[in-house]
C-alpha cells in the first residue's frame, strides 16, 4: 500500500512530539490492500469494516518508543 500524500500537521498535535505524521486513506485503497492480504493490525481491523462508499480514514502514525 503506498502512503501517498500527507496531511500538514495541526501545530497542537505537532507540541505533543508524539505524531510523526497523519495521511488520508480512501476506503477504495485499503479494501483492494486488505483483500491482497498486505495489512496488519488495527488497520487490516479497520479495512475489513469498509465497503467501497465509505468514508476516507484518517491513520496518525506515532514515533516508537
Amino acid at each position: 500500500m503506498n502512503l501517498v500524500y500527507e496531511i500538514p500537521i495541526p501545530p497542537v498535535i505537532v507540541d505533543n512530539e508524539e505524531i510523526a505524521f497523519m495521511t488520508r486513506l480512501d476506503a477504495y485503497n485499503l479494501i483492494e490492500a486488505y483483500e491482497k492480504g498486505e495489512l496488519k493490525g488495527r488497520l487490516k481491523e479497520i479495512a475489513a469494516e469498509l465497503d467501497e462508499d465509505s468514508n476516507p480514514v484518517l491513520l496518525l502514525a506515532k514515533y516508537r518508543k
